[in-house]
């Protein structure tokens, strides 16, 4: 065999070797994403779900964590939060407090970091399903990017919320 076949023979197994319930969670994450490159009215406390699902992926880590791992999620969620913080403070929203809720216009912010989410959360579970070792040798990556996109997503959260308090 050619190596373009081995390779697609790779990708093929990969994908059909995948848990169903991981295509459902693409397909969640993808139709997040898709609905916010729409201006859209979103109920504050919903932007919370986000950011607490993305820690609550990481619960187990965290109950049998070292220092090292804590400092290094903790240093990328405060990064982040604050980066996340600065871009949501620059956005256009409109405060609608009979319903507790903003209007935030659309990007592809959203998508993309969602798809990113995604895609490095995949790769890092099929290393620690097919190489097991070699994924340990990347955790604190893998949890330091967690940070990251938790931190992001609770930043611009934290920034919707302190304005729409400050507009009510």
């Amino acid at each position: 065999m050619n190596e373009k076949t081995n390779i697609t023979k790779f990708i093929v197994n990969t994908v059909l070797g995948t848990p169903w319930w991981v295509w459902i969670v693409f397909v969640y994450l993808l139709f997040i994403g898709i609905k916010a490159l729409k201006q859209r009215a979103v109920y504050l406390p919903k932007l919370f779900i986000i950011p607490i699902i993305f820690s609550a992926i990481k619960y187990k880590i965290f109950l049998n964590a070292n220092l090292q791992i804590w400092v290094a999620y903790s240093a990328n969620l405060a990064i982040a939060i604050l980066i996340g913080y600065a871009v949501a403070a620059h956005e256009q929203i409109k405060i609608i407090k009979q319903n507790t809720s903003i209007e935030i216009p659309g990007n592809m912010q959203t998508l993309i970091i969602l798809m990113c989410f995604f895609c490095i959360k995949y790769v890092f579970g099929y290393l620690h399903a097919t190489e097991p070792y070699l994924s340990k040798q990347f955790f604190v990556w893998e949890i330091s990017i967690s940070g990251l996109l938790s931190g992001y997503f609770l930043g611009k959260t934290l920034s919707y919320l302190r304005r729409f308090i400050i507009e009510t």
